[in-house]
């Protein structure tokens, strides 16, 4: 992983969302990262069950930093797609997702994430793209490779 991805990972990291929903980085190389979220009154529903909106926003979040592992200085990246499957529900304590992330060419990054609970439970899977362009870019600006 090159400095500039350390640079791009500690400022999504650092943003208002991650720090509202406590999420933090525990481990991040080229390729792959892994994010845990202590599971607090503010992710659950009325029932104690954790809920998907807080489930998804992890995997994202964890897509999202993996993705910056494989980025370089100048580039941001943005969340074209997302499809998070929840296999079960938890009323656990604490949740780990990890990803493992490929950059499809230079426009294009894609990953997968498994999110489970202090146990080892799969909670949770999912795939997801990232659109990368430039950071003085907007993303609706950036060819991609299947608009030729």
């Amino acid at each position: 992983m090159n400095p500039d991805s350390e640079h791009l990972i500690s400022k999504a990291i650092s943003g208002p969302f991650a720090k509202h929903l406590s999420i933090s980085v525990v481990e991040a190389k080229t390729g792959h990262a892994v994010l845990e979220m202590p599971i607090v009154k503010i992710h659950k529903e009325i029932d104690g069950k954790v809920s998907y909106g807080a489930i998804v926003a992890l995997a994202d979040t964890t897509i999202g930093i993996g993705a910056r592992t494989v980025m370089g200085k100048g580039e941001e990246s943005a969340t074209l797609e997302l499809q998070v499957i929840q296999l079960e529900q938890t009323s656990a304590s604490h949740l780990i997702s990890k990803s493992i992330i490929r950059r499809e060419d230079d426009v294009l990054i894609a990953g997968t994430v498994t999110v489970s609970d202090e146990h080892g439970n799969e909670i949770a899977i999912g795939q997801g793209t990232f659109a990368v362009f430039q950071a003085n870019q907007s993303p609706t600006h950036t060819k991609t490779s299947a608009s030729g």
